[in-house]
């Protein structure tokens, strides 16, 4: 898989604004090449631009819900597709079937809202190098 100069790719989904500029902006001076979207038909979209453009989206941060589709739609529609790709739910929602839902997409990571900044991406970093060190 090609690498603009071995940077990884993060796609973050979230219809809400100040989510999406707040973790957009804390990875700004990170090695990463960040594509955001705003519901999730844009960032399945933005998914397979990627993979058509020859490379890989790394790690992928959805919000549950959104627009058009559901984080863990967009999420079970990946993995259906046989997809492997590292993904986290943010999410708000404390219902119980959402557990069973974002692990049947195979969603390996919730993040409750609001979330920490410093831990937020303190859990990119050690995801992406681990996903590199798999590599």
């Amino acid at each position: 898989m090609p690498r603009k100069g071995g940077t990884q790719i993060v796609l973050i989904a979230d219809d809400n604004d100040d989510t999406l500029e707040l973790l957009a902006r804390l990875l700004e001076n990170e090695p990463y090449e960040v594509i955001t979207a705003m519901d999730g038909q844009l960032a399945l979209d933005k998914f397979y631009e990627v993979k058509n453009a020859g490379d890989c989206v790394d790690l992928m941060i959805l919000d549950y819900e959104m627009p058009h589709l559901k984080g863990v739609t967009v999420a079970q529609q990946l993995h259906d597709a046989g997809e492997q790709v590292e993904t986290v739910l943010l999410t708000g929602s404390s219902d119980p079937i959402l557990t069973v839902r974002r692990q049947a997409a195979g969603i390996t990571r919730r993040w409750d809202k609001p979330a920490n900044p410093d831990e937020l991406k303190a859990n990119i970093r050690t995801i992406l190098r681990l996903r590199r060190a798999a590599n």
